[in-house]
């Protein structure tokens, strides 16, 4: 199986067996992080699409606001109490969108980063001083 490939067939020698198909490896690492972690994932989803919902609603709100002091002369406190309601709802939505889905990112990307560094650090020194440049590197 080749890694540029996502998905390869393998079939026995004889060729009576079905073929079966076997995923790569990058995609059984994400699906097994995201599996492990379902809950995280899922309240993250959750919480982008209350964000993406009170982005649209906002602007909406603003603009009764507008139309109610342009025909009666003074806001309704009902949809100013109602806009800030939406602004603590998207605070709230945006702050557990970073907790979750931006939290795992960085999770995913230190451990990712810890294996490649705990391989590297077998090489040889000369490597680092004849070949690579500081900044390829870092």
């Amino acid at each position: 199986m080749n890694d540029s490939e996502p998905f390869s067939v393998e079939t026995s020698s004889k060729g009576t067996t079905p073929p079966k198909v076997i995923a790569s490896k990058q995609y059984v690492y994400w699906f097994n992080a995201i599996v492990k972690n379902y809950k995280t994932y899922l309240i993250g989803i959750i919480a982008v699409a209350g964000t993406n919902i009170v982005d649209v609603f906002i602007p909406k709100l603003i603009q009764w606001n507008i139309d109610s002091l342009q025909s009666n002369g003074f806001f309704h406190t009902k949809l100013l109490l109602l806009l800030v309601g939406t602004y603590f709802f998207q605070l709230a939505c945006r702050v557990i969108w970073r907790r979750s889905l931006a939290l795992q990112s960085f999770k995913a990307a230190t451990r990712l980063k810890s294996e490649v560094w705990n391989k590297v650090r077998y090489f040889p020194l000369t490597i680092f001083h004849k070949r690579l440049t500081r900044g390829e590197i870092i």
